[in-house]
């Protein structure tokens, strides 16, 4: 996997998709998510009998979700062992788990590939600073808990990535970040 590769794929395919006009952004839409549909939704185990259309699918909420976190994700990886790789490293084999920041008072997992850290890293570049190639940039990532999805900015010349724990509080990291000195800052 060629984690550079994927996330300048992700960056190009981004910048043109957001350079359409509001009616060619809604065809490449709707061909991307019934590409989606045909080809990747049965590949979970909660969708594997539905049909390819968004209006027979299911409705599910987080509680759902959470509840059955394995049929969701393509690896099978249960909540438990998810919530037991995030108390550790973070890592299942060569997938990387996260967590929401829980604001709605309910956190939710989530389970991603290499690929997915690198083409996730080249989508929010391509929206949050398009200039990056010409100008690089220092990003503070203030939240309550790190988790390997950064690691791919960590690995590129032109980002610095800092993270500063919000469950320390401001007092506890201020003066690392003033001297930090970021063009951005990713904050709730």
């Amino acid at each position: 996997m060629n984690g550079l590769a994927e996330a300048i794929g992700s960056f190009a395919l981004t910048r043109w998709v957001s350079r359409k006009s509001r009616p060619d952004f809604e065809r490449w839409q709707a061909a991307a998510l019934r590409s989606f549909l045909e080809r990747d939704l049965a590949r979970a185990p909660f969708y594997r009998h539905a049909r390819a259309r968004l209006a027979d699918l299911p409705v599910t909420d987080k509680a759902m979700l959470m509840d059955s976190f394995e049929a969701f994700n393509i690896h099978g990886v249960t909540a438990s062992a998810a919530w037991s790789a995030l108390a550790g490293d973070g890592r299942i084999g060569a997938l990387t788990v996260g967590a929401s920041t829980g604001t709605s008072g309910n956190r939710g997992l989530f389970v991603i590939s290499e690929a997915e850290k690198y083409r996730w890293l080249g989508a929010i570049l391509a929206k949050a600073a398009p200039d990056l190639i010409w100008r690089g940039m220092r990003v503070a990532v203030i939240l309550p808990q790190n988790t390997g999805l950064y690691d791919s900015a960590r690995k590129s010349r032109l980002i610095k990535l800092g993270f500063f724990d919000l469950t320390l509080g401001p007092e506890s990291w201020r003066v690392d970040l003033k001297d930090f000195d970021p063009t951005v800052i990713i904050a709730p």
